[in-house]
């Protein structure tokens, strides 16, 4: 019986074929940022707590800091040294899914896009090619809307699924932050294709 498995899980050679999917990292910390505090769940969900404590995260110290920039940067910190979802950082993560020949590498930001082209092709490429009536009954059952009752960019800063676009880290970075990102992973961004080179540091400005 075929099935779907989602995790994130180390890249692993005996794994099966397997499609990757990597997000803007800017928008990953965004959204980690919500997931772990406004919404609350951390503080709440004594599972949650306990693995965050055994990987060194304290949590309560980011809710109860100052501002949410302030905030945004602990949070940063403490993922580039003691990741939450994985056993390394974003950057890492990204690196060691890239160059295999039994993973198909795609963005969240060409699913947001064109879910039912970049899941074809991504199938095509590992040899399981998939027709386009059986991707599009996917791609409806799991669309965002769907799933929200909520038309993408309508925020729900309480809910798993938040938000459903790209490219909101721009309004939440700021220029300490900025910098620090690249400085951790701007030649990944400019890889990705996310930049077009480093200068988009200079453009944050509040």
């Amino acid at each position: 019986m075929s099935s779907v498995i989602h995790g994130h899980w180390d890249y692993d050679a005996r794994f099966p074929k397997t499609i990757y999917v990597h997000r803007d990292g800017r928008d990953v910390l965004v959204s980690l940022y919500y997931y772990l505090v406004s919404s609350g769940r951390p503080l709440q969900n004594p599972l949650g707590m306990a693995m965050r404590k055994l990987r060194g995260h304290d949590v309560r110290s980011i809710a109860e800091a100052g501002d949410r920039s302030e905030q945004m940067m602990r949070l940063f910190e403490m993922e580039t040294e003691r990741p939450t979802a994985a056993h390394v950082s974003w950057a890492e993560h990204v690196r060691q899914w890239r160059g295999h020949s039994n993973v198909a590498v795609v963005s969240y930001e060409d699913l947001l896009a064109q879910p039912v082209r970049t899941l074809g092709e991504a199938f095509e490429s590992l040899g399981h090619p998939v027709g386009e009536r059986l991707l599009r009954a996917s791609v409806e059952v799991h669309d965002f809307s769907a799933r929200t009752g909520r038309e993408p960019g309508q925020s729900a800063p309480q809910s798993f699924r938040r938000s459903g676009t790209s490219g909101g880290w721009r309004e939440h970075f700021s220029p300490e932050l900025a910098r620090a990102f690249d400085a951790y992973a701007g030649d990944l961004l400019v890889e990705l294709g996310y930049e077009k080179d480093r200068s988009w540091v200079d453009k944050i400005s509040r």
